[in-house]
């Protein structure tokens, strides 16, 4: 979920007159939304989404003839487990979902309804610089960096997701949602100098990951597909 502006799935938030304005500028004014705001659930239109995608992962099942029923991890965000579950309802019976906190949304501290801008003023131009070049360890004041993150998700990673013999979905935030990306596909944000916040994922897109196996030497690979909901 993109911070200060959520996607239209959401009740909560606005997009702070954002609309006709350059957005070089208008980005400035979205606000990081208070926690709480983390109770809100779906709108009407997030709850359509939710449907499409649940329509969506079960016409994936059938086409690619797993006969395994899809497992749907989700945090335990309200609008994220109410996500999940719409999905779970499109599916076949018994599609099983779980909440895991692993999944909530990266945590900014002491920013939380402040605007982009207002916090590029506060941390000044010296931090920004730092937090650039090192991406993987910048955080905000009292928040978590991308390490952090990827620490609370490793055992989420192995205790979940890689004994899974079923389809896995993950319903989660977009700034969880990129590191799980850089975790699997292992670009390094230090070592390549991008931001997992600069990861493009647009709303209601679908990243389907799948493994490759190259044997003993080569490992695991994988092979990324991206749908349009």
């Amino acid at each position: 979920m993109s911070a200060g502006k959520p996607p239209p799935g959401t009740s909560w938030g606005s997009d702070n007159g954002a609309k006709g304005r350059d957005d070089s500028h208008a980005i400035y004014d979205l606000v990081i939304p208070h926690p709480s705001a983390d109770g809100a659930s779906l709108n009407e239109e997030g709850r359509h989404m939710a449907e499409q995608l649940g329509v969506f992962i079960q016409n994936k099942c059938e086409e690619s003839g797993w006969t395994q029923k899809p497992y749907i991890f989700t945090s335990t965000l309200p609008r994220a487990v109410e996500t999940a579950t719409i999905c779970a309802e499109q599916c076949s019976s018994n599609t099983r979902v779980e909440s895991v906190s692993a999944l909530n949304p990266v945590d900014v501290g002491a920013c939380h309804g402040m605007t982009l801008g207002e916090i590029r003023q506060m941390l000044g131009q010296e931090q920004l610089v730092k937090m650039r070049k090192h991406p993987g360890t910048a955080r905000l004041p009292g928040g978590e960096s991308q390490f952090d993150v990827t620490k609370r998700l490793e055992p989420f990673i192995v205790d979940y997701l890689e004994r899974q013999r079923s389809p896995v979905v993950v319903v989660s935030h977009l700034s969880t949602l990129q590191i799980l990306y850089e975790y699997f596909l292992g670009s390094g944000a230090d070592t390549k100098g991008r931001a997992f916040w600069a990861l493009s994922m647009p709303v209601g897109t679908v990243i389907q990951l799948t493994a490759r196996f190259g044997g003993a030497s080569a490992g695991v690979s994988w092979q990324e597909t991206r749908f349009q909901l």
